[in-house]
């Protein structure tokens, strides 16, 4: 079952608290309304609303409904909406918006309980976790329409993986098809409401309106009944009459009834073409105290105006009472059973039943009467025209009836449909095949166990059953009516496709062919078994005298090189003991693989096999995949053979790898386009070109190097070369990177410094602090001494300085001089001298306006030194 997230609109009132549930998610937000839970209503705001902190999340959805606005139109405006689908997108947006718009409280509350009971951990500690990734995420959105970044930098960031995962993209979440641009995604009675019409009132009169707030109908009339899911027409009332009117706000019958009933709409599908159908709107009408059923689009009565009363039982049949007595009809108007019952009758299952007494009468679908029972008692049985009473001749157990009351089995339990004419008797114990057409059994009920459809890894037809008892097990097919594997000592059966099993016996295996009757079975083999090799093809694999074979019409054939690598690459050492068979094998044969063996298997299987080689440590061979690189012409190994060239010592030669890496870039291989970067960067093979380095980098990271983007983000921040640095690029690698190996929280924190953003350099700051404190004591006592975001606060700035300098951040000892030089109440010049003599002994340049003899020496007074 999927875990939910739960959304509710609530109102925080002190004396008045409320919740109505908007949406239901699995897992995740859906990114579609991400931007709803921007606004987070703090500990302190909730503690003045009365409410406790807990697991639960609240947010202002009023407040958060221009940053809703922003993301769509930029939606729009980046072309992540399908051409094809912008107006039924435009449409659902607008509707939306709407709908957020008018819910009647502000706030919302998101309780995320159901997914953090499938976690480890405190659902307060999740909750908070879950909080802080929401606002990381909300924060990339901010900065994408502030900075005009792509789609891109948002899907690279941590908080988009945090919750969509790694595998689809933006587009693809909301261009999805299942999605409905968010209504599916909503509760279901309001993803099922119509905004295309609304009934509204004003000075006690009532008229139809639209989402967008145009007048469809004036409020002219007594009443109008809100359109029920699905619906065009409605009931509306004047002149104390009942009449239906449409979305349009035409008039379809017009007000001339004493009582009406909600119309219903009755599908009529076409027979050749299930997906089409044609809409009748029925409903029961009255006048003069007499009911009848119209057709309300063409008027005209399909059970005439004679009856007491007219209510719908289901989709389409209706209770008709005659004043005494009930009657069931259909939606043609035909009468189904005599005016017999007492009590209106109900849908039991595909039955119809009325109360008499303490027991019901029961029909069935075809209105035949099948007797009296207690309601509880009846159930469904699941074979076609049929239906389980209580049996009267042994307690506690059931009786098959047919649709004329037939009795077809006695003393039952359960039965199951297996095949047209054959069904799965349980008898409690005993089990057996019964024949409907034959009104025999064609296997008799016997002790057992039976699994239906699936057993263990093996997928049985509908019409096989595995039954066992003790150490007996068989395959029986209810279809041609006989054991397709005998019910004999087995130790193990498994079938392998539609026609083949095989059996296992004293730890001998023999292959059984569904098709062939057989009375012996020569168990001659280590192992059977089915393995999907190549792709939408499932081949058995069968050992047997040390040697490997595929079976195929009926014949053995020893398995091929390519065949025996394919198999290599999907082995583990744990599969039914068959790894120990295979590798026996495959250690004796290896040393004949050649190029050749290679060339049938696709490069992804390859990927698989070379993975295998290094995993089992198979260097010799994993060598000799490695040289096949070039003719190949295998991305994944030409970059590893390439990076064989560029850092093995004894294999070192640049050109080789460069001209091998350049090979691989033409397969977009990421991590050759990153090392072609590295190598113009340091000269290796070729000249030092940052600009070109940078451009590799670049492409390296658009396909997601985590290298590449760190490269690029530090030729960026340090500048180099011919390349000024750029904070605002460097920030846009940085940001994507996925890892913090590299102290990426402090280089975030000193771009946003550096580019002035106060706000957002705190953010990762405190992170840092956190984390490894690089620059996060300087930056933010920086930020203190100078009053940068912050308020000005030389007492709190200095011991965040005096920490940076311990943390080796020397450039602290600038702003310690500063501080203890210039700021008011902090001047010190015993300080002062200390932190001047600590820029000498770390070899650091002396700041210009101190190099003035004269000037120091009125400075630091007594503490001045010639």
């Amino acid at each position: 079952m999927a875990h939910r997230l739960y959304v509710y609109n609530v109102s925080l009132d002190k004396d008045f608290y409320d919740t109505q549930l908007i949406g239901e998610w699995n897992y995740v937000i859906p990114i579609f309304f991400f931007p709803l839970f921007s606004n987070p209503i703090t500990k302190e705001e909730l503690k003045n609303f009365g409410i406790r902190k807990n697991k639960d999340l609240y947010f202002n959805i009023k407040k958060a409904l221009p940053l809703f606005k922003e993301f769509h139109q930029w939606l729009v405006e980046e072309h992540i909406v399908y051409p094809s689908k912008l107006e039924e997108y435009q449409t659902a947006y607008e509707k939306q918006l709407h709908y957020f718009e008018n819910l009647p409280y502000d706030y919302i509350l998101l309780d995320a309980s159901d997914v953090y009971n499938m976690q480890v951990g405190s659902h307060k500690k999740q909750s908070e976790e879950l909080s802080l990734s929401i606002d990381e995420l909300i924060h990339e959105f901010v900065t994408t329409f502030n900075y005009a970044y792509g789609k891109e930098y948002i899907e690279n960031t941590a908080a988009y993986t945090y919750h969509f995962g790694t595998g689809a993209s933006l587009v693809e979440h909301i261009n999805n098809d299942y999605a409905n641009y968010g209504w599916d995604w909503l509760e279901k009675d309001q993803s099922q409401l119509d905004l295309d019409c609304f009934v509204f009132e004003d000075n006690g009169l009532f008229g139809l309106k639209n989402y967008k707030g145009e007048i469809i109908t004036p409020p002219i009339y007594e009443y109008i009944n809100d359109f029920e899911e699905g619906a065009k027409i409605t009931i509306y009332q004047e002149n104390n009459l009942y009449g239906f009117i449409d979305k349009k706000g035409n008039i379809i019958i017009p007000a001339k009834f004493d009582d009406v009933r909600s119309p219903h709409i009755n599908y009529i599908f076409d027979q050749d073409n299930q997906d089409t159908h044609i809409e009748e709107y029925l409903a029961p009408v009255c006048t003069n105290e007499h009911w009848g059923l119209i057709n309300i689009e063409t008027q005209s009565y399909i059970i005439p105006s004679q009856h007491k009363d007219i209510e719908l039982i289901n989709a389409t049949y209706y209770n008709v009472f005659n004043g005494s007595k009930y009657a069931i009809f259909d939606e043609k108007g035909k009468q189904c059973t005599n005016f017999t019952s007492s009590s209106l009758f109900e849908y039991h299952y595909s039955h119809f039943c009325s109360q008499k007494g303490e027991k019901y009468s029961f029909y069935s679908p075809t209105f035949n009467y099948l007797g009296e029972f207690n309601y509880a008692d009846v159930e469904e049985s699941y074979v076609k025209d049929t239906l389980l009473i209580p049996s009267l001749n042994y307690p506690k157990k059931k009786t098959l009836i047919d649709y004329s009351a037939n009795v077809i089995l006695d003393d039952l339990v359960s039965v199951s449909q297996l095949t047209d004419q054959n069904i799965l008797v349980n008898k409690g114990a005993e089990k057996g095949i019964f024949n409907l057409k034959s009104k025999q059994y064609t296997l008799e009920p016997f002790r057992c166990k039976v699994e239906q459809y699936t057993f263990y890894d093996i997928n049985l037809q509908q019409h096989q059953l595995y039954f066992s008892h003790g150490k007996k097990k068989g395959i029986y097919d209810s279809q041609s009516q006989r054991w397709v594997v005998p019910y004999e000592n087995f130790d193990y059966i498994k079938v392998l496709n539609n026609n083949k099993a095989t059996v296992k016996l004293n730890e001998k295996w023999a292959l059984i062919d569904f098709d062939q009757q057989v009375d012996t079975f020569v168990y001659d083999c280590n192992f059977i078994t089915l393995h999907k090799i190549f792709e939408e093809q499932e081949v058995i694999i069968i050992y047997k005298d040390d040697t490997v074979y595929s079976y195929k019409n009926n014949q053995y054939h020893s398995i091929s090189n390519s065949v025996m690598l394919l198999l290599y690459s999907i082995l583990t050492y744990d599969t039914d003991q068959e790894y120990a068979l295979f590798n026996n094998y495959f250690q004796r044969v290896k040393s004949s693989i050649t190029i050749a063996d290679y060339q049938p298997i696709s490069h992804f299987k390859i990927n698989w096999i070379r993975e295998k080689f290094l995993e089992k440590e198979e260097i010799a061979l994993y060598d000799q995949l490695l040289f096949f690189a070039e003719e190949l012409n295998h991305s994944d190994l030409l970059q590893d053979l390439g990076y064989t060239y560029l850092t093995e010592p004894d294999y070192l030669d640049y050109n080789k790898a460069l001209k091998l890496f350049h090979i691989a870039e033409q397969h977009n291989n990421p991590y050759s386009i990153t090392n072609i970067g590295y190598m113009y960067e340091y000269g290796l093979g070729t000249e030092i070109d940052i600009k070109k380095a940078l451009e590799y980098y670049e492409k390296g990271a658009e396909l997601g190097n985590e290298t590449a983007k760190y490269n690029a983000a530090i030729i960026y921040y340090f500048g180099q070369g011919n390349i000024e640095n750029d904070f605002n690029k460097a920030l846009y690698y940085f940001k994507r990177i996925k890892n913090n190996d590299n102290y990426i929280e402090d280089y975030i924190a000193d771009c946003y410094y550096l580019l002035g953003e106060y706000n957002n350099a705190l953010r990762h700051i405190k992170k840092d602090i956190k984390q490894e404190d690089r620059l996060g004591s300087l930056l933010l006592g920086r930020m203190h001494c100078y009053g940068y975001g912050v308020t000005k606060d030389v007492r709190k700035a200095i011991p965040l300085l005096e920490k940076a300098i311990q943390n080796n951040c020397t450039n602290a000892i600038y702003d310690l001089i500063h501080i203890y030089a210039h700021e008011g109440d902090a001047i010190d010049q015993e300080k002062l001298a200390y932190y001047l003599n600590l820029l000498k002994e770390n070899k650091m340049e002396l700041p210009e306006e101190y190099q003035d003899k004269n000037y120091l020496s009125k400075l630091l007074g007594k503490w001045f030194k010639k």
